[in-house]
C-alpha cells in the first residue's frame, strides 16, 4: 500500500511538472513595443514548433494598417532538408473563401450580379438539381453566408501534374458517387457551413464574366491589392515555390490541384495574406479601406454580422459570419475578424482587428499546425493588451487537458504494472491461466478484447488521430498500451490464498 501511494504521488508530481515545463516560454515583451515583440517571436516560435513537432511555418504581422513583419521558420521539405523562406507559397484552404468573396462583391459593385437575386439567374454551365426545397430561393447572399441550405460534397486535391476537372464535371462525378450537390435544407434558415456555397459562387463568376475564375481574381482582386505572389491555380511557378504539406505522421501529401478554387484553391505567400488583411483598414499613408479595389462601404457590408454561426464553427469561434469573415466580439466590445483554412497537410489562419490597425497571419505545413496559430495568437493578443479569443482558449485549453490526461494515463498504468510486478514477486498473486480461461467468455473479456482494442488503436485510430500534437498522441498510445497490459496481467493472475 505504501509503495502504491508513493508511486501515485510521484506520477501526479511528474504530470504537474511536465505540464508546467511545457508551458515555459520566453518572457513576453512590453505592450506596444514592436521591435521587442518581433524579437520575442524569433525565439518563441521555434520553441513552440519544437514542442508541437511542426516542420515549417510562416508568420506575418500587420500594424498601423500595413505589413511590418514577416518571417519563415523551419523546413518546407523534410526529406530534402530545405528551409522555409519568405518567398515560399502555401496552400491556405478555406481561407480562400474570404478572398473569393471580394471577387463576388466586385461584380456586385459593377452591377453584374445582385445579392438578392437567385443564383440560378447567373448559372449557365450547371444548374441545381430539383430537390425538396425550391432551388430558386437560393440567392447570392445565401451563398456568401453559408445559408443556402446546400449539401456537403467531399473532395480532395489531386497530385501534381494531374489536371483538375471543371466544376460541372466534378458535380457530375460526385453525384454518380452518391454525394450530389443539392438544396438539402430550407434556404436562408440557418448557417450551415458547406464548401458547395463557394463552388457555386465560382461558377457564378465564370458564367457571368465569360472568363476563368483564376484569371478574373488575378486581374480584379489579387494584383490590385498588391498580392502579386498569389494564384488560384497550380501553375509551374507555384509548384517551384512550394514545399510539401504533411499529415501528423510526417508523410508528404501530394494534393495540390483543385477544381474547387474559390473554396480552397488559393496559393499565396504570408506577405500577400498580410496585405489582404490590411486592406480592410486604413493604410499608414492615407490608403482607403478597400484599397480602391472595393468601396469602403462594400467592405463594411462584408464585415457586418449577417448570420449567427452554428454547429462546429460556433463551437470554435462563438460569433457571427459576414461575407467571408468570421466575427468574434471580445469582452470590452473589441471585434476580431478571422477565417481559418486547412487543406490536407496545410493550415492557414488569419485574424484582423481593424479598429487598431492590427492583423496576424500564421501558415504551417502540417495537419496539426493550428496549435501553433493558437499559441502565437495568444501572445499577439497579450502584446496588444486584448483578451484571449475563444478559439485560442479552446485550442490551448484542450492542449493542457491532453497533456494532463496523457501523463496521468501513463503514470496510472505504471502504478498498475509496478503493483502487479511487486505482488507477483512477493507471492501475493499467482498465475491462474487454467481457471481464467474457463469459461471462454472470461478469457475473451480479460485478454482477447482488450488486446484487440489495443490493436485497433495503433492500426486504425492512431494514424488518423490528428487533433492533437504528435507527442500527445504518442503519450495516449503508450498509456493505453501499458494500461491494457496491466489490466490483462491482473486478469490472468489471482490472489494467493
Amino acid at each position: 500500500m505504501r509503495l502504491r501511494k508513493l508511486l501515485i504521488n510521484i506520477c501526479l508530481a511528474w504530470a504537474v511538472l511536465s505540464v508546467l515545463t511545457g508551458c515555459a516560454q520566453p518572457e513576453s515583451p512590453a505592450q506596444g513595443d514592436l521591435a521587442a515583440f518581433t524579437a520575442f517571436l524569433e525565439e518563441y516560435i521555434p520553441g513552440r514548433m519544437d514542442k508541437f513537432e511542426i516542420p515549417g511555418a510562416a508568420v506575418a504581422l500587420v500594424h498601423g494598417g500595413e505589413v511590418v513583419y514577416s518571417q519563415a521558420f523551419g523546413l518546407r521539405d523534410i526529406e530534402l532538408n530545405q528551409p522555409a523562406t519568405d518567398g515560399d507559397l502555401w496552400q491556405v484552404g478555406s481561407l480562400s473563401k474570404s478572398v473569393s468573396a471580394w471577387g463576388v462583391m466586385k461584380l456586385v459593385e459593377k452591377g453584374v450580379i445582385e445579392l438578392e437575386a437567385p443564383v440560378e439567374t447567373y448559372l449557365e454551365s450547371w444548374h441545381l438539381p430539383p430537390a425538396e426545397f425550391d432551388t430558386g430561393q437560393v440567392t447570392i447572399r445565401h451563398l456568401l453566408t453559408h445559408t443556402g441550405g446546400l449539401s456537403i460534397t467531399p473532395y480532395a486535391g489531386l497530385p501534381k501534374g494531374t489536371p483538375a476537372p471543371s466544376l460541372p464535371k466534378f458535380f457530375q462525378l460526385a453525384a454518380e458517387q452518391g454525394s450530389p450537390l443539392y438544396v438539402q435544407y430550407p434556404p436562408g434558415e440557418a448557417f450551415r457551413y458547406s464548401d458547395n456555397h463557394y463552388h457555386l459562387l465560382q461558377l457564378v463568376i465564370e458564367d457571368s464574366t465569360g472568363e476563368s475564375f483564376p484569371d478574373f481574381m488575378r486581374r480584379e482582386i489579387l494584383q490590385p491589392l498588391g498580392m502579386l505572389d498569389s494564384w488560384y491555380e497550380f501553375t509551374p511557378e507555384v509548384e517551384n515555390r512550394m514545399g510539401w504539406g504533411y499529415n501528423s505522421l510526417f508523410e508528404g501529401l501530394d494534393e495540390y490541384s483543385y477544381s474547387q478554387k474559390a473554396a480552397a484553391g488559393l496559393f499565396t505567400s504570408v506577405q500577400d495574406m498580410g496585405r489582404y488583411a490590411s486592406a480592410i483598414m486604413p493604410g499608414p499613408n492615407g490608403e482607403p479601406v478597400g484599397r480602391g479595389v472595393l468601396k469602403a462601404e462594400t467592405v463594411s457590408q462584408m464585415l457586418a454580422a449577417q448570420v449567427e454561426l452554428a454547429g462546429f464553427e460556433q463551437l470554435l469561434f462563438n460569433g457571427d459570419y459576414g461575407y467571408g469573415y468570421i466575427r468574434e466580439q471580445l469582452p470590452g466590445g473589441l471585434t476580431v475578424y478571422s477565417h481559418p483554412g486547412g487543406n490536407p497537410g496545410w493550415i492557414a489562419e488569419l485574424a484582423i482587428i481593424p479598429s487598431s490597425g492590427d492583423g496576424l497571419v500564421v501558415f504551417t505545413n502540417i495537419a496539426h499546425g493550428y496549435v501553433l496559430f493558437a499559441a502565437v495568437m495568444d501572445q499577439w493578443m497579450k502584446w496588444l493588451g486584448n483578451p484571449r479569443p475563444h478559439i485560442s482558449s479552446l485550442i490551448l485549453g484542450s492542449g493542457v487537458v491532453f497533456d494532463v490526461v496523457g501523463f496521468l494515463l501513463v503514470g496510472g498504468a505504471l502504478v498498475l504494472l509496478v503493483s502487479l510486478a511487486a505482488a507477483v514477486w512477493k507471492g501475493g498473486r499467482i498465475m491462474a491461466i487454467r481457471s481464467v480461461f474457463r469459461p471462454a467468455w472470461r478469457w475473451m473479456l480479460l485478454a482477447a478484447l482488450p488486446l484487440l482494442g489495443l490493436m485497433a488503436w495503433w492500426l486504425v485510430f492512431y494514424p488518423r488521430y490528428m487533433i492533437s500534437a504528435p507527442y500527445q498522441r504518442d503519450m495516449l498510445g503508450v498509456g493505453l498500451t501499458l494500461l491494457v497490459l496491466g489490466l490483462v496481467g491482473f486478469g490472468l493472475t489471482r490472489k494467493n490464498r
